[in-house]
């Protein structure tokens, strides 16, 4: 049974994945909040700072499946031996899942193998927004900065772009779908919240392959749809969608992502999900 999340990260990245393979939230420096996440857990009451058990309360909320930025909805899956892989089940249908990071680019990638084993469905659920981090501390260390506005949640085909208010500091959320049997996938968005669904009536046995590329855009960092997929190779097992590389390579692999703060009102540590449950 899977007790804690997987975490992923390459320095320019981190990410949490909890049961069922949901990804819980993902992070990135950022030159003005310091670090800035997506993430759909509920915002830390700022009058509770330095009350333990609420801290502890609020990280454990972390890592439920309910508050996930990414989810598979009616599904159950279990965590494999390689800790970066889930073995996923739903109606009609059975799923190999695995994550990685895209080296040196502010990108997570996840996979699902799909097998069809009879009329079924499948249908990817997006909750969240762009804020600074929860500063859930016991230890109370300065005054909390106020949370960022609500963001704006568009989509446009397969892409699923989240952004920060105009008040807040600038940061992007891209979500990219790929279904290796729909061209395109197309992402449907409404009041904050979106779904990516793939129904099918027949009971053929068949496999298809669903990508998902989560980049978070900061300033100084580039566009990963236009410089890494034009740059990636394809990873083993995958298969072509269309005349796009499907997988991206992540080059010696991942490692858990190390970000400092880059001013004084970010400097408290990130209370989110990559942090050790107590």
């Amino acid at each position: 049974m899977q007790r804690k999340p997987v975490d992923v990260g390459n320095g320019a990245v981190c990410a949490s994945f909890g049961v069922g393979s949901s990804l819980l939230a993902v992070g990135a420096p950022h030159p003005e909040a310091g670090l800035v996440e997506l993430t759909a857990a509920p915002a830390f009451p700022v009058e509770h700072d330095g009350n333990g058990a609420d801290v502890r309360r609020h990280r454990a909320s972390l890592t439920d499946p309910a508050h996930a930025v990414l989810r598979v909805a009616d599904s159950s899956g279990r965590l494999m031996d390689d800790r970066q892989a889930w073995r996923c089940e739903g109606r009609g249908w059975s799923a190999d899942v695995d994550v990685w990071t895209v080296a040196e680019r502010p990108a997570v990638i996840q996979r699902f193998h799909v097998q069809r084993h009879g009329p079924g469905r499948l249908r990817i659920d997006f909750a969240g927004r762009l804020d600074r981090p929860g500063y859930a501390e016991i230890t109370p260390v300065g005054a909390i900065p106020p949370p960022w506005a609500p963001s704006h949640v568009t989509a446009r085909g397969g892409t699923l772009e989240v952004t920060t208010a105009n008040s807040d500091p600038e940061v992007d959320a891209i979500i990219e779908a790929s279904v290796s049997d729909i061209q395109p996938a197309s992402w449907v968005a409404k009041d904050g919240a979106a779904w990516l669904e793939r129904a099918w009536e027949d009971g053929a046995s068949s496999a298809f392959e669903v990508l998902l590329t989560v980049t978070l855009r900061t300033p100084g960092h580039t566009d990963l749809t236009t410089t890494a997929m034009s740059a990636a190779t394809s990873r083993p097992g995958s298969v072509a969608l269309g005349d796009r590389v499907a997988w991206l390579n992540d080059g010696a692999g991942s490692q858990m992502a190390s970000t400092s703060s880059s001013n004084a009102s970010s400097s408290r540590r990130w209370a989110g999900p990559l942090v050790a449950m107590s």
